[in-house]
């Protein structure tokens, strides 16, 4: 005998409540770990200068941050790409820093670090 009709389930409605419930709760519980660990949005924009963390070690006397700005170009989330040039980079948002100052005061700043530390 073939049965022409699929699996009926009793209590759809009361299944569907249940899980409604929870995914509620759960929102509930994000939150409040959000607000437990001060987890904010980052204020970083498409079209903001920003500093890019500092990729070769050097130690103490090395800079953090890489002393020419990047232009961000794309915000997913706390994912952030940034250019520079024909360079391109994707990072969390840790790895850069706002710049509030014009480029142009950057690169004097730049030249005035190279110059002092031997650098070239």
């Amino acid at each position: 005998m073939v049965r022409d009709t699929g699996p009926h389930y009793e209590g759809t409605s009361a299944l569907r409540e249940q899980v409604a419930d929870s995914q509620q709760k759960r929102g509930i519980h994000n939150d409040h770990l959000l607000n437990k660990r001060r987890a904010r949005t980052p204020d970083i924009q498409v079209g903001d200068l920003v500093l890019f963390q500092n990729r070769q070690p050097g130690g103490k006397f090395r800079l953090p941050f890489e002393p020419s700005p990047w232009m961000v170009s794309r915000v997913q989330g706390t994912m952030f790409t940034a250019n520079q040039g024909d360079e391109s980079v994707t990072r969390n948002v840790l790895f850069f820093k706002r710049y509030l100052g014009t480029g142009a005061s950057l690169d004097a700043e730049a030249q005035d670090v190279r110059g002092c530390c031997g650098e070239s």
